[in-house]
């Protein structure tokens, strides 16, 4: 009553390091309890035993188990790291437990926890939706997947090439020899861009704060550190997620999932203003010599506008008014430069588009789509112009458009799409 049994052996994922081999996100070893539903030949006992040492009900067990009867050949993962304790009473019980298998296999590891988690993402297994659709066709249940940031837009080449042994087994399912064995290939490690230091820095300033951080090289357009808060921590989703885990990670009021650098979208504010300033010198409604007096407030109509200043700037020209950052100044700026100028530049800038770096969604902002009044409806007023010449009313970008429109000003007009990833590197250390 010997049989054969083929059993994958995973590969490691491969390494993602900072821009310096610095190890952001590593590997270790796991013991993992698996069955073969085909020989699992007393499903009720063995179920009531199980439930009985991982603590946790006979149903979870069951459902787990009928998951492989389309497969009941291959090996199907039911916990994952089991502690010191489950592992002694599984191996104390194994004559009761046929076609149940320790198994040591390597686990995603994320040392620093929350640090850049929402650019680096996480590993967990496909799931049943995945594995419906024709992309995922070559994966099995139980399999570990790059489900978000880095860790999902390049998975083909962080994975490697799983191996697997062909081991003869008894009746009860227990391993008699190992007949054949196809040893596993590593992942490719994975180079970032980022500054470990850096990283570590903006973190740390970051501290309790909401929103996100991220700093660019202006000269090429690499990624130097990108902080988005709050956070989660990846090590979680490397385990089994229970349902109520992902429920309150998945339904969290404040999102820890989204990666604020690109997906969020918020109202620009006076850094917007730079680009008022260029539409006008480029138009010609303003020179560098241009000059408005600011009281502290501006009336358009009998529509008042205040600066942030309580008693204004005085009189500025352009660049003073950049450097106070007067609010004043540029309500009127704007008017004289008009929003259609103004959109045109935002434009030019990319602030109505992805900036393109790859690792999700991106958020595409808004800028003003002036319409004239009709009957009826509102349309765009010269008061909606003043507003958004201060970066607020109906202009809404994401911080990482606003990063690339601030390098093109710092690099001399050149605007560079954001990159994360340096290099990849095969275990040989080969660049592919």
């Amino acid at each position: 009553t010997n049989r054969l049994r083929v059993r994958p052996v995973e590969a490691p994922r491969g390494f993602i390091l900072d821009r310096h081999g610095e190890v952001l996100v590593e590997n270790r070893p796991t013991f993992d309890l698996y069955a073969t539903p085909e020989d699992v030949t007393n499903p009720a006992e063995v179920t009531a035993t199980l439930a009985q040492i991982l603590g946790v009900s006979a149903a979870e067990i069951q459902a787990r188990l009928a998951e492989g009867r389309e497969r009941p050949y291959q090996p199907l993962l039911l916990r994952k790291d089991l502690d010191e304790r489950m592992m002694v009473a599984v191996e104390e019980r194994r004559l009761d437990l046929p076609g149940i298998i320790l198994r040591v296999r390597p686990t995603r590891a994320y040392p620093s926890a929350e640090m850049a988690a929402n650019l680096l993402g996480y590993v967990s297994e496909v799931n049943q939706a995945q594995l419906a659709l024709e992309e995922f066709r070559d994966f099995r249940p139980g399999e570990n997947l790059g489900q978000a940031g880095v860790e999902r837009r390049f998975d083909a080449f962080i994975r490697g090439i799983d191996g697997g042994e062909q081991v003869e087994v008894d009746a009860r399912g227990r391993a008699l020899r190992l007949v054949s064995r196809i040893e596993p290939r590593s992942g490719s490690n994975i180079y970032l861009t980022i500054d470990k230091r850096i990283q570590e820095a903006a973190e740390a300033a970051f501290a309790g704060k909401k929103g996100t951080v991220v700093a660019m090289n202006p000269t090429t357009g690499e990624i130097l550190a990108m902080v988005s808060r709050p956070s989660y921590d990846p090590n979680l989703f490397a385990q089994r997620l229970t349902a109520d885990e992902w429920q309150r990670i998945a339904n969290d009021p404040t999102h820890p999932l989204q990666n604020r650098a690109f997906q969020a979208q918020y109202p620009p504010g006076s850094v917007f203003k730079l680009i008022v300033a260029i539409a006008g010198l480029e138009s010609g409604a303003l020179t560098p010599e241009t000059k408005f007096s600011c009281p502290g407030y501006f009336y358009l109509g009998n529509v008042r506008f205040d600066d942030w200043k309580k008693g204004g700037h005085g009189t500025l020209d352009l660049r003073s008014a950049i450097v106070n950052s007067c609010n004043v100044y540029f309500y009127q700026a704007g008017l004289k430069v008009g929003i259609d100028e103004i959109t045109r530049v935002a434009r030019a800038f990319g602030l109505d588009e992805p900036p393109g770096l790859g690792l999700g969604d991106e958020a595409t902002g808004h800028l003003p789509n002036p319409q004239p009044r009709r009957r009826g409806q509102p349309g765009w007023s010269i008061g909606n112009t003043v507003v958004a010449s201060i970066g607020q009313g109906l202009v809404v970008t994401s911080p990482m458009q606003l990063l690339s429109m601030v390098s093109a000003i710092a690099n001399g007009g050149t605007i560079y799409r954001p990159w994360v990833v340096k290099k990849i590197a095969a275990l040989s250390g080969e660049v592919l």
